[in-house]
């Protein structure tokens, strides 16, 4: 999905500014927020790769301006709608109706809440089959992306790169968005900055990016 969402390399929102005097929360509302989402009691059918694509699904207009935390709670309450775990006149006001779904989780603690902050998940799987690159081989990315979520940058999009190491089998998220478990090579791939945007040529910086093996071929 070539959204709004993509903007690696585009020109003109400015520099990021952090100072080491930022707070995490600059409001109490955006900390609720957060605690909010992670004490969700989530469906089975939930995952990250689902909760990115609901956020990319904003409008254009929201998706810029819409405070981060926000965002956050929106994509939260669609997909708790969407996954028939509440209705949206149970979010409206703020009432349960009584009737409690089935196949979903336990119930959270607030324990279990500050503890999700800190963990950590692993999204590595089976592959049965063998590697089609190795350390050093030159490749040439997609220029096509499927339809929906991706995790392939426009920037990399028909550009050649190296393979700097090979990370395993990992869940591939273009699938997983649409509950089917898919494991396949994952690649760090290195270019030159000055290769993927013109006005850096001749830097000596590189740009690593992660690539699932169906992005890649090999380079002539």
């Amino acid at each position: 999905m070539d959204g709004i969402h993509d903007v690696g390399g585009r020109q003109g929102f400015g520099p990021i500014e952090i100072t080491d005097a930022d707070p995490p929360f600059p409001t109490e509302w955006e900390a609720r927020a957060f605690g909010i989402t992670k004490s969700v009691t989530a469906a089975s059918d939930y995952s990250v790769d689902k909760f990115r694509y609901t956020r990319e699904q904003l409008p254009p207009l929201e998706y810029l301006t819409a405070p981060y935390f926000e965002q956050w709670m929106r994509c939260t309450m669609a997909m708790l709608v969407g996954s028939g775990l509440v209705t949206a006149e149970e979010l409206a006001n703020g009432l349960s109706d009584g009737t409690i779904p089935s196949d979903v989780g336990p119930q959270k603690t607030a324990e279990d809440a500050h503890a999700a902050t800190a963990a950590t998940a692993r999204f590595d799987g089976p592959y049965d089959g063998t590697p089609g690159f190795a350390s050093g081989d030159s490749v040439t990315v997609s220029l096509d992306a499927p339809s929906g979520h991706t995790r392939l940058p426009q920037y990399v999009r028909g550009r050649v790169g190296q393979v700097l190491a090979y990370r395993g089998s990992h869940g591939v998220p273009e699938d997983n968005v649409k509950n089917v478990k898919t494991f396949e090579p994952l690649y760090s791939v290195t270019f030159g900055l000055g290769d993927l945007f013109e006005e850096h040529q001749g830097s000596a910086d590189q740009i690593n990016v992660e690539i699932w093996e169906r992005f890649l071929a090999p380079s002539m």
